[in-house]
Formats: C-alpha cells, sequence, structure tokens
C-alpha cells in the first residue's frame, strides 16, 4: 500500500487526464462497484472517470504521499499564523 489516511498525495496515474492532481487520503474503500480495481481510498475531491461518471475515490496504486521534508512548518503551526492567539501574537 502507498498512501494512508490523511496523507496528502499526487496521483501519477490516469486514464482521463488526472495525472498530477493533490488530494488528501480519506478512509480505504477497497472495492467501489463499477469501478477497477480493489484498492480504493476515499479522496476529497470528486474526479472524473473514464466512461464519463466521476468519483471521490482514487486507486492506491495510482498515488503517492507526499511527505514534507524533515523539519519543514506541521500544519497546526500554520493554523497557528493564521489563526492566533494571545500566546502566539
Amino acid at each position: 500500500m502507498n498512501c494512508k489516511p490523511g496523507d496528502l498525495a499526487i496521483t501519477v496515474c490516469s486514464t482521463n487526464n488526472n495525472q498530477g492532481k493533490i488530494v488528501t487520503v480519506g478512509r480505504w474503500l477497497g472495492k467501489v462497484r463499477g469501478w477497477v480495481g480493489d484498492d480504493r481510498w476515499e479522496i476529497n475531491v470528486e474526479l472524473p472517470g473514464r466512461l464519463g461518471g466521476s468519483g471521490a475515490h482514487y486507486r492506491d496504486s495510482y498515488m503517492r504521499p507526499i511527505t514534507p521534508p524533515p523539519g519543514s512548518v506541521t500544519e497546526s503551526e500554520v493554523t497557528a499564523l493564521y489563526n492566533p492567539t494571545k500566546e502566539t501574537a
């Protein structure tokens, strides 16, 4: 498995020009009826399918997690910058 819940991921393979999309990985779905593959994750956006449908899920084998470099800013640190409290202002 490439991804896990909560990962930021990039789509690296697509049959419908969805490669390069940045998504947030949700819960494991496995097989989704009507779609190819049994390795699907829920994602935070709907992407078009090759047969005209769309879905908020994507194949694990078609995604790679984006790992921030060591020492990079965390999500909570970014949130604190945009929502300062008395302690952080």
